[in-house]
């Protein structure tokens, strides 16, 4: 069902309306008053935009759409919100080690994570994020978010917060970090997010806690590689350029005395 619906009482026999005009994203942000237990994997129950996710890729019915707006990264496909700019973090192997997803208001951090077939992941790591935060010195609160527990670290002047979801051998975990007057905005945006993210989990054997692996579109890719081979040669031209002169003397000694070979010769 989507969030925020609820029955309605008609008397019996009035007219019932073909077209829903309930906001399925009316309950997102809101505390989650009913625990839902996860419909099996392998049937598929929801539709996308029915603000019902995050959803296991098995479990939609239709995945026509499922680009539609979305940032196909292999483990996960992210709902992106408007005026969003991806950026990717590259580990020393070249290969992708996170992203990042920057807003007008604060940056979403989206992660997925292998889980135990029974679940609770989420409620296993809550407890060690928070302890890490107040270990660097932040104040932590636990809050009752859309999907369970959100955990609140402040500092002065910036909000982080975690959002994370169990899901069918899998955790969804975002992290938003904003600046303490954005703090909400950016909190509700990662919410709407991962109303419509989906998992993709695959079928592979994973140790619990490992992170699913993310993957770059191949043209995003193609200009990541165009990107950084840019800058090294920029870096390269510079370090040229900023070259200590007693390397570059005997070069200049040679034009020097060229040109003062060809003036004599001239005057003569």
């Amino acid at each position: 069902m989507a969030f925020g619906r609820r029955k309605s009482h008609k008397p019996a026999g009035a007219a019932t309306s073909a077209k829903s005009s309930v906001d399925p994203y009316s309950g997102i942000g809101q505390p989650e008053r009913v625990v839902h237990t996860p419909a099996p994997a392998t049937v598929a129950t929801k539709s996308l935009g029915s603000g019902e996710g995050p959803y296991d890729l098995a479990e939609l019915v239709d995945t026509a759409t499922l680009l539609d707006g979305r940032l196909d990264l292999g483990a996960l496909v992210l709902a992106l919100p408007p005026e969003a700019q991806l950026q990717v973090e590259m580990g020393p192997d070249g290969a992708p080690a996170g992203v990042h997803i920057d807003t007008p208001v604060g940056r979403v951090t989206p992660g997925a994570f292998a889980a135990p077939k029974s679940g609770g992941l989420w409620r296993e790591v809550v407890g060690e994020i928070a302890d890490s935060l107040r270990s660097n010195g932040a104040q932590v609160t636990i809050e009752d978010g859309h999907w369970g527990r959100e955990i609140v670290g402040r500092s002065p002047g910036a909000v982080v917060r975690f959002i994370g979801v169990d899901g069918p051998r899998w955790m969804v975990r975002f992290v938003v970090t904003a600046p303490e007057g954005m703090a909400d905005q950016a909190a509700q945006i990662a919410r709407t997010m991962l109303a419509e993210t989906v998992v993709r989990r695959g079928t592979d054997p994973q140790p619990a806690r490992d992170h699913l692996d993310i993957q770059l579109p191949a043209d995003l890719v193609a200009h990541l590689q165009a990107t950084i081979a840019q800058q090294q040669a920029e870096a390269a031209a510079a370090a040229a350029a900023q070259a200590p002169a007693a390397l570059r003397q005997p070069n200049q000694d040679r034009l020097t005395r060229g040109s003062a070979l060809s003036r004599l010769q001239q005057g003569l």
